[in-house]
């Protein structure tokens, strides 16, 4: 959380135009997907493998709050975080 595509530019010393190129042409993504493609995975792990609440997950990974978490979730998943812990973890 807090990565962007800036962040991950200037830590590879290049420009963020030529950093979106090389990982579209080599991932067929975009950084921005892609950050947010792991940190939702992130997101999957802790709602199955801990006790956190819904709330201290979305603290974790850098969320301003859990209904904007809940909201990403769901976009992603097609299911709310809880729904989602709840049919897993079955």
């Amino acid at each position: 959380a807090g990565m962007t595509v800036k962040t991950v530019a200037n830590a590879l010393f290049c420009s963020e135009t030529t950093l979106e190129a090389a990982f579209r042409r080599e991932i067929g993504s975009t950084v921005g997907r892609y950050i947010e493609d792991m940190v939702l995975f992130e997101a999957q792990q802790l709602l199955l493998s801990t006790g956190k609440s819904i709330s201290e997950i979305s603290t974790i990974l850098g969320f301003s709050d859990q209904f904007y978490f809940s909201r990403r979730f769901r976009k992603h998943f097609s299911v709310s975080p809880k729904a989602y812990r709840n049919l897993h973890m079955r």
